[in-house]
């Protein structure tokens, strides 16, 4: 079997395996901010979706190619989530395909190191949420410029990778590490990091300016815009964001997630997540220090580099006044991929430098340890058991758990879809002027864009806080919905 049909044949197994993993998500109701996403698709023409989309006087995020990429998909497929749920898939492997690509590209490590980083972005559990919630395709979509930007920026095509970086900022907030990002890049890829002399140094450094001046100026546009738009911004005025120990808590407990994804940590509110996380760095740290004193002082950026970029990646969880939900843990888990890929390839460095590994007891201890991880052939606790084999249980387990997350998902989600059932099922052979919502576990924005989907624009929601109260206001051609077990049924009507 040649080299080239194994990375096909590991690719189709990925692609395979990250499928059954969300083999029930399909067919899954929309939830919460789906609700009002569909309705604006739903009532507003290109033009009047293109005006609100771009209007800089926004009272909750700018990101005019969300609105875009809901208004099309409305379009498409209507209001069925399946579409919606193949578009996030597709997004998520394609994601997946340019992270293996880009390390690839980067360090020309083996094919199977690609395998792995695009594997481990496709089946973490950590940010299952961008994949199953459809409003978070956002994250998504923003992920998938900067990765193009990345592999732009590679091919030394500057314009695309600034085309790349607006289409980015334009989808989400979180694109704003884009710019640090390619200095990043450039720290690791340039030719004066390999080595060149000190007079070629000189000459590459004003072009190597230049490059940087297109992403420079667009991120200093968007982060006047984003001034703007935050000072009406309702989440900030309520808290959502702010300065407190969250700062340094919530990139510690996404990095304990990235690490130990065990069930029940889908909220990242779990107390041993921080700690996790301080032990991760504080290893993290040990290991830059180390190969630090053992690299070359022309090489030293590039130990450094990959633990830059999952910190640079850790950073828009940080400013959440709550632990950061699932689906911002998209970014982090790329930034955990890329560094598992460059400690691989740290790796295979020392196996071909035998004489440096040795210069002290300590650099050994390390190694050792990293080849008990990554070396091709270890001796574990049972017997001689190939590395790959390891990487499969783990990954198998991810898929594993992912399913069962989307599953909990599903069902905490349940009321939402329950509703949108009831009401248009209702609607759709009675018409209903009025709604009476009763003890809804739904917040009652979402709520009223459910029923406004459901039963048109012209129905009246009510909330009521219990079922007498309800009761009170019915009237003719109105129903009393409640959810008594999670789920929504009509208990009144006349």
């Amino acid at each position: 079997m040649t080299h080239r049909t194994t990375i096909l044949l590991g690719a189709l197994a990925i692609i395979v395996l990250t499928l059954l993993a969300y083999r029930a998500l399909p067919p899954r109701p929309f939830a919460a901010d789906d609700f009002q996403w569909l309705l604006g698709a739903r009532t507003l023409s290109f033009d009047e979706m293109v005006r609100s989309a771009f209007d800089f006087n926004q009272s909750h995020f700018f990101r005019p190619l969300v609105w875009v990429v809901f208004w099309t998909q409305e379009k498409l497929f209507g209001i069925t989530p399946h579409g919606y749920h193949a578009v996030s898939l597709v997004l998520h492997l394609a994601n997946a395909a340019l992270v293996g690509l880009l390390v690839w590209r980067l360090a020309r490590h083996s094919g199977q190191t690609a395998l792995l980083a695009a594997a481990l972005v496709a089946l973490h559990p950590a940010p299952f949420e961008a994949v199953v919630w459809v409003s978070a395709q956002s994250e998504l979509l923003a992920t998938l410029w900067l990765l193009l930007m990345l592999h732009a920026w590679v091919g030394q095509r500057v314009l695309l990778a600034s085309l790349f970086l607006a289409l980015a900022l334009l989808t989400k907030e979180s694109a704003i590490i884009g710019l640090p990002l390619l200095v990043l890049l450039g720290l690791w890829h340039h030719p004066e990091v390999r080595g060149q002399g000190s007079g070629v140094r000189g000459l590459n450094t004003g072009r190597r300016l230049v490059r940087y001046l297109p992403p420079v100026l667009l991120t200093l546009a968007y982060l006047g815009l984003q001034l703007r738009v935050e000072r009406d911004n309702y989440l900030v005025e309520q808290g959502g964001y702010g300065i407190g120990p969250q700062l340094v808590l919530n990139p510690l407990r996404s990095l304990g997630l990235l690490v130990a994804p065990l069930p029940g940590t889908e909220h990242a509110d779990a107390t041993w997540l921080p700690v996790i996380g301080a032990l991760v760095l504080a290893g993290l740290l040990v290991w830059l220090l180390i190969r630090w004193r053992a690299t070359p002082t022309n090489e030293r950026l590039r130990v450094a580099v990959p633990l830059g970029a999952l910190a640079i990646m850790l950073l828009p969880t940080a400013p959440f006044s709550s632990p950061p939900d699932s689906r911002y843990l998209y970014l982090p888990v790329i930034g955990g991929a890329l560094l598992v890929a460059a400690l691989i390839g740290q790796h295979s460095h020392y196996d071909r430098t035998e004489d440096e590994r040795r210069k002290t007891e300590v650099h050994i201890s390390v190694f050792r340890l990293s080849s008990f991880v990554f070396h091709r052939n270890y001796q574990p606790f049972l017997g001689k058991v190939p590395a790959t084999a390891t990487w499969a249980v783990v990954l198998g387990l991810f898929a594993a758990a992912v399913y069962a997350r989307e599953a909990r998902f599903a069902i905490a989600t349940g009321a939402d879809g329950s509703l949108f059932t009831v009401a248009a099922a209702r609607c759709a052979t009675q018409p209903t002027d009025r709604v009476i919502i009763t003890g809804a576990p739904i917040a009652e924005v979402h709520a009223r864009a459910i029923l406004a989907l459901a039963c048109g624009d012209t129905i009246t929601p009510i909330f009521a806080d219990t079922l007498e109260m309800a009761e009170a206001n019915l009237e003719r051609d109105s129903l009393v919905i409640g959810f008594p077990n999670g789920s929504a049924q009509i208990l009144r009507e006349m």
